[in-house]
Parts: structure tokens; C-alpha cells; sequence
């Protein structure tokens, strides 16, 4: 859920799996790491900490709460 204090809106839309599912399957698990100026939540999928090998960090992702769409950001 984010509170916007500049309209008094309330976005609350689950990530669900939106981002793990375009990710290999390495028990990733995400993070959420803040907010942008657009009211995008920014979540990091970091290393897998249950593969040794081969699951690298897949970094930083946009979700836009009105949307639903995820990106991975730039």
C-alpha cells in the first residue's frame, strides 16, 4: 500500500508473482526498496540465497500500482 499525500489517494494492488515469474526459477524472493516520483514501487530481486551458482541478482524492477505492470528498471 502507498499513501499519496499530494492528491490524499491510497494505491494498494498486490505484486503477486508479476515479477518472479520472468525470472529463472532460483527461490528468488524480492525486496522493496521505495518509491518513485511516478508512484512506481521500485523492488529488487537480489542473488538467490538458496542456489550457489548460476542465480545472479536480477536487480532493481518498477510496479505501477495503477497498472499493474512490472519493468525492470534502466
Amino acid at each position: 500500500m502507498i499513501v499519496e499525500v499530494k492528491s490524499n489517494s491510497v494505491m494498494f494492488l498486490p505484486l503477486d508473482d508479476r515479477i518472479l515469474k520472468q525470472l529463472p526459477s532460483c527461490d528468488y524472493f524480492e525486496e522493496f526498496i521505495g518509491v518513485t516520483n511516478a508512484g512506481e514501487a521500485i523492488i529488487r530481486a537480489p542473488k538467490s540465497a538458496y542456489v550457489e551458482n548460476g542465480c545472479h541478482s536480477q536487480g532493481k524492477w518498477l510496479f505501477n500500482l495503477h497498472s499493474g505492470i512490472v519493468k525492470r528498471m534502466k
